[in-house]
């Protein structure tokens, strides 16, 4: 066999030698660029939240003319003397006034240390922690503003990288159709024009397994068990309540398996209030004189059929305040009856009476329903009695209705019923908030829909979501005031 001259072999040693180096070299290029790609994803996130924490999400200020308020000769004069004072703070000026005129005052302040602390003693965790003053935080429960309830935040944000080409997120209601009053499809996010509507129902069981997320509702759709096993650790289980926890089943078996919470308490990850108050942009300064007294001619409307399993002592207080003041009790607690179908039920509401006891049966944590919008729907002033005075205070206009632990006694509370049913202007104070905004609905599936399609949320689960829905603090006896509840 011919043998290779060594300077060839030396050549072509020398050419495999640069190969190989050429080859490496390639090889970092490569990993280099990839590095500074994953860099620059890294940056664009970063950018991403930067811009997002910067953007004001808080409703647009608007300026009210506000003055001193006083009355003359039975009249409310207003004296204006600043442009630039909030609604509600002219709404508490007129309260003022009209305290004053009947020796009534029920200002109070609170640091929310207790509501800081049962946030920090939550079992909900978050994973990457959320970033301080980012639009994400804004989103979600924290311990800056435990009491923001974040609706409105949540019902006009749309991910950045939404488009209305993005995939359907499938909502998987549990249960069956009857239970939840919602057609399957995405009819539901379109009738209610969510921001982001790329959503749909289902109640088929099959799709359990590939659902992106599964709701499970109290009482019938909350089964004592999870009926399935979780399909992946991307599927959020959401469990969605309604009822006040001790009228609710236990959630134990749901340990280490909820993502979010839609319950009416602010610190849920969606709260679903029956009611949202909302200012207008600017005051109606036409709105015109009403007297909402005009042809009332009974006092205190009482509508109750649960009777028992009651533990706000409700019943025995309306019975002391029935006492002291004209009280109509309609339904299975009281003497008198009026079948749901005769419309005579709904109108009496609106034309009759001046005051509406919106008594729930519980006193726990944001506890406030459909008794409430009851009242403010009939123009008629709601005598409240469940959550706490902070409570009400933060989700209903000021001065529009008149909370029970603000009186020592029903027999007090009576007296002051009385002095409102005799002066028709104290009486129309209760209304003044009618020209400063309205109620509105909350969208809890917009805002379902919004999280579900943001890829920015962190992982969210409870390590024990019954131990949160029933943490310490959480509902007070029937003896207990909440003004006696500590704010720590």
């Amino acid at each position: 066999m011919k043998k290779e001259p060594q300077h060839l072999t030396l050549i072509v040693a020398s050419h495999r030698t640069t190969m190989k180096v050429v080859s490496t070299q390639r090889i970092i290029l490569i990993a280099l660029g990839i590095i500074v790609f994953k860099m620059f994803l890294l940056y664009m996130a970063l950018t991403y939240v930067d811009n997002v924490s910067n953007e004001d999400l808080s409703p647009e200020s608007s300026s009210a003319s506000i003055g001193f308020s006083e009355f003359r000769n039975g009249e409310l004069v207003i004296t204006e003397i600043s442009s630039d004072v909030s609604l509600d703070d002219e709404e508490m000026a007129r309260k003022r006034v009209t305290d004053s005129r009947i020796g009534f005052d029920s200002s109070s302040r609170r640091s929310y240390g207790r509501e800081k602390r049962m946030l920090q003693e939550s079992t909900v965790n978050f994973f990457p922690p959320i970033i301080k003053t980012s639009k994400i935080e804004r989103l979600l429960p924290n311990e800056e503003n435990p009491v923001n309830d974040r609706v409105f935040e949540q019902m006009n944000h749309v991910p950045l990288q939404y488009h209305d080409r993005n995939n359907f997120k499938t909502i998987y209601l549990y249960g069956g159709k009857k239970g939840w009053g919602h057609p399957e499809g995405q009819s539901t996010f379109l009738s209610e024009q969510c921001l982001v509507n790329r959503c749909r129902f289902t109640f088929d069981k099959s799709a359990a397994s590939s659902a992106d997320a599964v709701v499970f509702g109290n009482p019938k759709q909350l089964p004592m068990r999870p009926p399935f096993q979780k399909s992946s650790q991307k599927q959020v289980w959401i469990v969605s309540v309604i009822e006040a926890p001790p009228n609710t089943s236990r959630l134990r078996n749901y340990r280490g398996l909820v993502n979010w919470t839609m319950t009416y308490r602010t610190d849920s990850i969606i709260m679903t209030p029956y009611f949202k108050y909302k200012t207008f942009p600017q005051v109606i300064t036409s709105h015109p004189h009403k007297n909402y007294a005009l042809g009332r001619t009974k006092q205190v409307l009482w509508f109750v059929s649960n009777c028992n399993r009651v533990n706000s002592g409700r019943m025995a207080y309306g019975h002391e305040l029935k006492k002291h003041i004209s009280v109509d009790i309609y339904g299975r607690c009281g003497e008198l009856r009026c079948a749901k179908t005769n419309p005579r039920c709904k109108t009496m509401v609106k034309t009759d009476y001046k005051f509406y006891l919106a008594f729930e049966n519980n006193k726990c944590k944001d506890y406030m329903t459909e008794k409430i919008m009851t009242a403010y729907e009939n123009d008629v002033i709601p005598i409240v009695l469940g959550a706490a005075d902070w409570e009400y205070k933060n989700a209903l206009p000021s001065h529009s209705y008149i909370d029970v632990e603000d009186f020592e006694t029903p027999r007090d509370l009576a007296n002051y019923l009385q002095k409102l049913d005799e002066n028709d202007d104290l009486y129309n104070e209760y209304f003044r908030w009618k020209s400063y905004g309205d109620f509105v609905a909350s969208k809890p599936w917009c805002r379902v829909c919004s999280l579900l399609h943001e890829v920015a949320l962190p992982s969210i689960w409870y390590d024990d979501v019954d131990a949160w829905w029933r943490s310490e603090g959480t509902c007070v006896d029937k003896a207990t005031k909440w003004r006696d509840v500590q704010d720590k």
